[in-house]
């Protein structure tokens, strides 16, 4: 780092970016904070709920001494995010947005800005992780150190390696208890002792349902048993559902889940219990993949079998899988030594990792297929409304 002159901080507000800021500020960086606006975030009251994050950013900045720039990526953030969240649930699956956000957004648009624009050295940001440099530059970032600790490695699996040679993660080797325990010491304590925020950013207090019907609507359906073909009720658009998802009943004895979704029937497949076997998953099915590195470049090539783990969601256990390469394209097939239970669905992304190293992520386009008891068709469904 001693080459290193000029480090632009991605601040959000949040204690972990502040943090990251005053650590660069004391190790004698020529530190600047950038704040991106990916939103308009006036709700129809009028009320801005993220405009309190920016005040937090330039209250951050402030305290620690540095200048802090305001830059707007709102037509990057539709087109390349947010379009891609309703085409996404517009056809059963459901998108990851904070994936997303990272991979066209932060480390896309706000790195290109922060290189060649402010003309920065690096780009430093809040996530927990680490990167392990080699010959040929960093391999990877590792999962926060302690492994399953915060989670940021998450969303942050599809950084490529070129943006990796000019990020810094000034937190990715800290506790997050000891994050907090530096900013209260600093004279930072309001954010040592903010609430951190969770889920899609740009809603706010608002219901998700409420939120996605302003922006798509699709044609009401039915719910229907797996096993038994029988309606269950009805739904007002597949696009307000997930696999895994629990519908409550005041007529039925037990809660169903969501275990299928099929977007050309408009017809909604539902489980009786938590533990149906139509909720666990097997074998993924997965798009062509993003490998961190590269170095696993090689393995699509010779079709070898990658052995490691995978996590299916934010914060969910990690699980041991082989994958295969197949097809001219790069797919993968993940199969699981145990089933996952309720989290594996199209849209989402699987993040895969050898030990504590974030090796990429692909994005799940499908799992194993549950064989009902008893097979039926749709106009035997039909005759059961």
């Amino acid at each position: 780092m001693k080459s290193i002159r000029k480090i632009a901080v991605a601040m959000s507000g949040g204690v972990d970016s502040a943090v990251s800021a005053l650590i660069l500020k004391k190790r004698g960086y020529d530190v600047m904070g950038v704040y991106m606006a990916n939103w308009n975030m006036y709700d129809e009251q009028g009320h801005c709920s993220g405009e309190q994050d920016y005040l937090d950013a330039e209250k951050a900045a402030s305290l620690i001494g540095i200048p802090l720039r305001r830059v707007s990526f709102e037509k990057e953030y539709w087109t390349q995010v947010f379009s891609q969240l309703l085409d996404g649930y517009e056809n059963g699956i459901t998108p990851n947005p904070d994936i997303l956000c990272n991979k066209h957004i932060k480390f896309g648009a706000l790195f290109d800005y922060a290189i060649n624009t402010l003309k920065v050295d690096w780009l430093a940001t809040g996530h927990y992780a680490k990167l392990q440099y080699s010959r040929n530059g960093p391999r990877s970032p590792t999962d926060e150190g302690q492994r399953p600790q915060q989670g940021s490695d998450f969303s942050s699996s599809v950084k490529c390696e070129k943006s990796l040679r000019k990020t810094l993660f000034p937190v990715g080797d800290i506790l997050k208890s000891d994050v907090k325990k530096l900013a209260e010491k600093s004279g930072l304590i309001h954010f040592a002792e903010k609430k951190e925020s969770f889920g899609i950013c740009f809603i706010g207090n608002r219901k998700f349902k409420d939120f996605i019907s302003e922006y798509i609507s699709t044609p009401p359906g039915v719910m229907v048993d797996i096993d038994t073909g029988r309606r269950v009720c009805k739904h007002k658009g597949i696009h307000l559902w997930t696999l895994g998802q629990c519908i409550h009943q005041p007529s039925q004895s037990s809660a169903y889940y969501v275990c299928d979704i099929n977007p050309a029937s408009n017809i909604i497949y539902v489980a009786a219990g938590r533990n149906h076997p139509s909720l666990d998953c097997h074998q993924i099915f997965c798009a062509k993949p993003h490998w961190i590195s590269g170095r696993h470049q090689k393995l699509m090539k010779t079709h070898q079998v990658l052995v490691c783990d995978v996590r299916t969601r934010h914060r969910a256990n990690f699980t041991k899988c082989n994958i295969m390469f197949f097809g001219d394209k790069g797919k993968l097939v993940v199969d699981l030594a145990e089933p996952i239970s309720g989290l594996v669905a199209p849209g989402q992304y699987a993040v895969f990792y050898d030990g504590n190293e974030c090796l990429g992520s692909a994005m799940i386009v499908g799992k194993d297929k549950y064989e009902p008891r008893k097979q039926f068709q749709n106009n035997e469904i039909c005759h059961s409304l």
